[in-house]
């Protein structure tokens, strides 16, 4: 939480491209990324720096590592976990992670990551996953799962999250697209589903009919709220 702000980003990158036809990656990248943020009063909030390095290969897949540095003046007693909250002070923690995507253009695809190192003072571990399957260009399902471990000292706890996330998209035809988004997240204690029908019945001209629902994921699937909405944009060639 940031009570008003100053800010000041850049990155730094450098690519070196093997010769043309000389074996099979396109390029190297080397980055650096630089965020830091002031208080009103000009006195430190938070800041990070990120190194990273990336292989791209010419079928479109990559692979990359990364290692970054944080620091972050804490202003509030904050939870994190089924523990106590962390008293405010200044935490300073760093993480290294490693990446890879496979080739985009088929029609299935994956990418993986993987992070390990401090979160403020605990122990954290990150996992993160896609899977998408293409049948250009009618149809397009995408599962996404994330989980973090993070283990505190003494009495501030420890707790597992998962973020589990699915999007599938279908095009009838040019002008006719059906969008159904499911995702269970527990930090959040929601389970989400949201359908959305989509049709072009003129240019730049669109009804929209979407259903929503949510619920509790704990206790598991008990109702929170729910709703039926429709949109219609008409476009005005004045």
């Amino acid at each position: 939480i940031r009570l008003g702000f100053k800010q000041i980003f850049n990155q730094n990158s450098y690519s070196i491209y093997p010769k043309k036809g000389k074996g099979k990656i396109n390029q190297h990248k080397f980055q650096l990324e630089n965020f830091i943020v002031w208080n009103p009063n000009n006195t430190f909030n938070e800041g990070t720096t990120e190194l990273s390095y990336e292989i791209e290969f010419k079928n479109t897949s990559s692979f990359g590592v990364g290692f970054s540095n944080q620091k972050t003046d804490l202003l509030f007693h904050t939870s994190f976990a089924d523990g106590a909250p962390l008293p405010p002070g200044s935490y300073s923690f760093k993480k290294a992670g490693i990446g890879y995507e496979s080739d985009s253009r088929k029609n299935f695809s994956m990418g993986v990551e993987l992070y390990t190192g401090k979160y403020f003072n605990a122990d954290f571990q990150q996992v993160v996953g896609s899977i998408i399957f293409r049948k250009q260009p009618w149809f397009t399902l995408e599962l996404n799962g994330e989980f973090n471990k993070l283990v505190f000292p003494g009495p501030y706890g420890k707790d597992n999250l998962f973020l589990l996330a699915s999007r599938i998209e279908v095009n009838f035809n040019t002008r006719l697209f059906w969008t159904t988004f499911i995702q269970y997240y527990t930090q959040g204690n929601n389970i989400n589903f949201n359908s959305r029908l989509q049709w072009r019945y003129k240019p730049v001209s669109d009804f929209y009919l979407v259903y929503t629902d949510n619920y509790f994921s704990d206790p598991f699937f008990k109702n929170k709220n729910r709703a039926l909405v429709f949109k219609l944009n008409y476009w005005l060639n004045l």
